[in-house]
């Protein structure tokens, strides 16, 4: 009941931009390759530390999205892109001390642009690419803060922020 109430907690102040995203020191670089697919394709990822989680993210155009899936052979009529997207984003989760992926957690995403306005969603896992994912409308040139809220299985209630800059 606990959590429960910790979820619903941050949830609201998510909501009403409450929490505040500011810059996190832990970030890294890695690549990230699909197994299963490409061998060839893989991409740039960030990594941040969510208690005893890590977080690994990255964003890309939609054209470049389409690029990838062509160049994967997915077939590209089975892709539902939202139509105001300017950007996917990609998301993995791991297991800090096995690096074993975490593919039931329930995962809700913030984005505040550069103006104050926020806009959320709940990402579900795309089983056939093995990645949490969304279409982002990141249209406005600047930093948006990305606030990253996660359940796992255990019912625990996990944080991860960090800005991203649209150049």
């Amino acid at each position: 009941m606990k959590n429960k109430n910790v979820i619903t907690i941050l949830t609201v102040l998510l909501s009403l931009g409450v929490i505040i995203v500011f810059p996190v020191s832990a970030q890294e670089e890695r690549k990230m390759e699909h197994p299963g697919h490409l061998e060839s394709h893989s991409m740039d990822m960030k990594g941040i530390k969510a208690d005893e989680y890590i977080v690994s993210y990255s964003f890309m155009t939609i054209p470049e999205h389409y690029k990838m899936m062509a160049e994967m052979k997915i077939d590209m009529s089975k892709v539902k892109t939202d139509p105001n997207a300017s950007h996917h984003f990609f998301l993995e989760l791991s297991d800090e001390k096995g690096g074993q992926k975490i593919y039931d957690a329930k995962v809700k995403i913030k984005v505040i642009d550069p103006s104050g306005k926020a806009v959320e969603k709940w990402i579900e896992v795309d089983k056939q690419m093995k990645h949490y994912g969304c279409d982002l409308e990141l249209k406005e040139k600047g930093k948006y803060g990305v606030i990253i809220l996660f359940k796992t299985k255990d019912e625990k209630t996990h944080l991860a922020k960090f800005w991203y800059e649209v150049k």
